[in-house]
């Protein structure tokens, strides 16, 4: 498997995509007939085919060359794929539409992609002209690479019906998001009027529309409060706004700022949020829905990708227009005057979670096509 892998320091698990790697690995080392291997970019360090062992498998590291975007990464898939073909698996699974991607493409091996995000639709919501510049060479850099995949996975009808377009070539395969499985274990009464949004301070995330639907939220629940966790330096300018309207609408006991928060600390959000909340603009299908619904906390969440996919409206979780705060807030108070519902909806939510989300329900769907792929079907 190639892909994002947490360091041996143990720093744990960042960002949606590496998560989605270490849980199917989590459900795929338990399962006896899969033997695993992760290859991996080192984040700093010069040593290629460095290895170690963690959690029943071996992590195999390549050394990452410098300004290797504009190039394509040219120099980083070569040396990854000189790591596969060390190890000579009978399928290379590469996560992203990125390095590797290419890599595992490249590598001359029976091969899958997962895809973890559609670029080019991310490209056309940046606003700064060098966002929109990097973004447009990653997004020449996906086409590049969807031509020429055999297999795709694809963890949302909204990406299986844009690869359709993009690999007309590639077989495609629909197989759900997993999530950790400790938020199954996570029990305990939530804070009533507890608001968890776990996001990035970016403008795909809509989090100006979150405080200004909050806004309306606050007028009739003045107890109510909102918890923002994701990092806020990547975009300055953009939480430099969010910051200011907070101040400017008198919200500063009501909103928090939490930053970065690792899993330990984001399992505790989860525990004490009542609602989970996502305003964004764009979407593939985003973990932290999955963790909220195994946490048997209820979503509240734009109609935009592959969200509706994962929320079955007005049973797990409620949908509404993106760029709409009023809308929005509606949906909130709806919730917040009738915890009741919340909480039958948030059960429903745990079930699908479970039947669906589980990694080892993914695990089992993942090593049968891995099967298949290395039997050379099609």
């Amino acid at each position: 498997m190639l892909g994002w892998y947490p360091p041996a320091s143990g720093r744990g698990v960042i960002g949606g995509s590496e998560a989605h790697v270490v849980y199917l690995l989590g459900g795929l080392t338990r399962r006896p007939d899969v033997e695993m291997h992760v290859v991996a970019r080192r984040s700093t360090g010069p040593v290629t085919g460095a290895a170690h062992s963690a959690n029943g498998l071996s992590v195999h590291l390549t050394s990452r060359a410098r300004f290797q975007r504009l190039m394509f990464y040219r120099l980083d898939v070569a040396r990854l794929t000189g790591e596969i073909r060390r190890l000579r698996p009978d399928v290379v699974h590469g996560h992203s539409t990125s390095l590797y991607a290419d890599a595992a493409i490249s590598s001359g091996i029976p091969h899958v992609i997962t895809v973890h995000g559609i670029i080019y639709r991310e490209a056309a919501l940046e606003q700064g002209w060098r966002d929109r510049l990097s973004f447009a060479l990653d997004a020449l850099y996906e086409r590049h690479n969807l031509r020429r995949a055999q297999h795709i996975i694809a963890y949302s009808p909204y990406a299986a019906e844009e690869c359709a377009r993009l690999a007309p070539r590639a077989r495609i395969h629909r197989i759900d998001n997993p999530v950790d499985e400790r938020y199954f274990a996570l029990a305990g009464e939530p804070e009533p009027g507890v608001i968890l949004c776990p996001a990035r301070l970016r403008p795909l995330k809509g989090i100006l529309t979150l405080l200004q639907a909050f806004a309306l939220v606050h007028r009739e629940f003045p107890r109510a409060r909102l918890r923002i966790a994701g990092e806020t330096h990547v975009y300055p300018d953009y939480a430099a706004q969010c910051r200011a309207y907070v101040r400017q609408a008198g919200l500063d006991d009501a909103v928090e700022f939490l930053g970065w928060r690792d899993d330990a600390a984001m399992r505790e959000e989860y525990t004490r949020a009542a609602i989970m909340v996502l305003a964004s603009q764009q979407e593939n299908a985003p973990l932290s829905i999955v963790e909220a619904m195994a946490s048997g906390r209820l979503v509240v969440a734009t109609r935009v990708g592959g969200i509706p996919s994962q929320v079955s409206e007005g049973r797990t979780g409620l949908l509404v227009p993106p760029n709409a705060p009023e809308p929005l807030a509606e949906a909130l108070l709806r919730l917040l005057r009738d915890p009741t519902l919340a909480r039958q909806m948030g059960q429903e939510g745990r079930a699908e979670a479970l039947r669906r989300f589980h990694p080892d329900a993914v695990a089992e769907q993942t090593a049968a096509l891995y099967r298949h792929i290395a039997g050379g079907e099609e």
